[in-house]
């Protein structure tokens, strides 16, 4: 039941989705075979990006770092400025202080993603100084009614800290320390594998790289004469809530009770942390048409039809991004030093990327001409 979402709207939606499957795909889907074990991080490590580039992660060749932290540019047709990690979290919490890339078309994200298609997002639209995006889904399941929209005024000019805190029965956003959303596995589609962090900067409005409908959210196509376009990254403090060498799945349900620490523990929860678990609603703070902040509860059922959303700025929807990255330059440590794993699983291309694109992008057409006849 999509109160919010007129069918134009619902079309681009759909075709922006239809993307994020063709996009969200890995070397080894745990749910499907058996795969090697992911590295864990195991601990806290606070990589500072003003020192020069985080250890422990692969980055873009192109990004510059001085005395305000990483610059992610992107200054061309065809570039992507970011970072991911080397390793695996089970559970945790990712503290980002950021400044967000302006630019009609430009896309700035922090993703934290599992081989299975789990997903928790922070997506700001460069086209709109006062907003951010979050949303989450489950093995590559995406659901657009989980999109939350929040105010965050003067994002592109201020440094401010982002944060996603992550255990077994809900999640949180974070402003500045400020909680703008709390969303509870009880909704159902919830992640809950190791999963790896992903922070960048991508033209989701270059409609040579991606589908209308992500264009379209994206705010529109890119005008590269106006480049460059800079997210710049003071910092990244990521704590993995569980511990021990790396993380192996004991079976295909995807369900963290399955997930294994070789030399450690599980610790479905922040081991420090000894308040109660919270209510089984999810309580997002979504941006009203009047700029006045609102709050929308969406009980346990979210997943099966409930909407957490008001309609955004400009009809966008979040997406899943794929991660082509290589490595350059020294790398900085982190204020304590992370692990370095000789193996580690980073999502490449499959064999039917092709055809699910094909497919999507037939959706796309016959979606398209139903919206003619409205």
């Amino acid at each position: 039941m999509l109160l919010h979402l007129s069918l134009p709207r619902l079309a681009v939606a759909f075709c922006h989705f239809s993307l994020v499957l063709s996009q969200t795909y890995t070397k080894c889907d745990p749910l499907k075979k058996s795969c090697p074990p992911n590295p864990a991080l195991g601990k806290s490590v606070t990589f500072d990006l003003t020192k020069g580039p985080p250890a422990d992660w692969s980055a873009s060749k192109d990004i510059k770092y001085d005395s305000n932290g990483g610059s992610f540019t992107i200054n061309k047709d065809g570039v992507k400025a970011e970072i991911q990690s080397n390793f695996y979290i089970m559970f945790g919490k990712i503290e980002a202080t950021l400044k967000v890339s302006p630019g009609k078309g430009i896309v700035s994200s922090v993703v934290v993603q599992s081989e299975c298609g789990d997903e928790i997002d922070l997506e700001w639209i460069g086209g709109d100084n006062m907003q951010l995006q979050t949303n989450y889904y489950a093995k590559r399941n995406p659901d657009h009614t989980r999109a939350g929209y929040h105010p965050n005024p003067n994002n592109q000019n201020e440094f401010r800290t982002y944060t996603v805190d992550w255990d077994s029965d809900r999640i949180i956003w974070q402003i500045d320390g400020e909680t703008i959303r709390v969303a509870t596995s009880a909704a159902g589609n919830y992640p809950q594998t190791p999963s790896y962090i992903k922070v960048g900067n991508w033209a989701g409005g270059d409609p040579s790289q991606n589908q209308p409908g992500t264009v379209q959210w994206a705010g529109g196509p890119v005008d590269y004469s106006l480049a460059p376009f800079t997210m710049q990254i003071k910092s990244i403090k990521v704590t993995d809530y569980s511990t021990g060498k790396q993380y192996e799945y004991k079976d295909k349900t995807g369900n963290w009770q399955s997930i294994e620490a070789v030399d450690g523990k599980v610790n479905s929860h922040n081991p420090g942390d000894d308040t109660e678990t919270p209510s089984t609603t999810t309580t997002s703070t979504t941006a009203s048409t009047t700029g006045t902040p609102t709050q929308t509860n969406c009980g346990p059922k979210e997943s099966s039809g409930a909407t957490c959303t008001n309609e955004p700025s400009a009809s966008r929807k979040p997406t899943p991004t794929g991660t082509d990255s290589s490595s350059g330059g020294n790398q900085a440590k982190g204020t304590e030093s992370a692990l370095t794993p000789s193996d580690i699983n980073v999502p490449s291309g499959a064999s039917t990327q092709g055809r699910m694109q094909l497919v999507a992008g037939v959706a796309c057409i016959l979606i398209s001409a139903l919206m003619a006849t409205f």
